[in-house]
């Protein structure tokens, strides 16, 4: 999947080319993961590159993001069940990025955590 960024004013937009590879096992014990990665897709990058669709984009690099998301057990004062997201990310932007961008990028990535959790209390 290519995904192109627009940044900032002053910093150069970014591509991504990543896979996504998923595991639902939410039938047997309701866990689902996932993994996102531009690994292996160095030969489509190649022939991507010269189709012109990156024009001058720094090309990031996802090394890998890891989710898992699985129901919590309750505490025994607690009526509610929980859930138990884990989100762990190595990211290179490349190029020269100012450290304010990085600061918006770590906060999106946090805040999905969020939204996660808000999409699965809503069902």
């Amino acid at each position: 999947m290519h995904q192109h960024v627009n940044t900032p004013w002053g910093t150069s937009n970014r591509s991504l080319l990543i896979s996504v590879y998923h595991k639902d096992t939410r039938e047997e014990n309701a866990q689902y993961e996932f993994i996102v990665s531009s690994k292996g897709n160095e030969e489509q990058f190649k022939t991507l590159k010269e189709t012109g669709i990156f024009k001058s984009d720094e090309i990031a690099n996802t090394i890998i993001t890891y989710w898992h998301v699985q129901p919590s057990k309750p505490e025994a004062t607690s009526a509610d069940n929980g859930v138990k997201v884990t989100l762990v990310g190595m990211f290179d932007p490349s190029g020269s990025i100012p450290y304010f961008a990085m600061s918006i990028i770590s906060s999106k990535q946090a805040q999905s955590i969020d939204w996660i959790v808000e999409c699965i209390k809503d069902r």
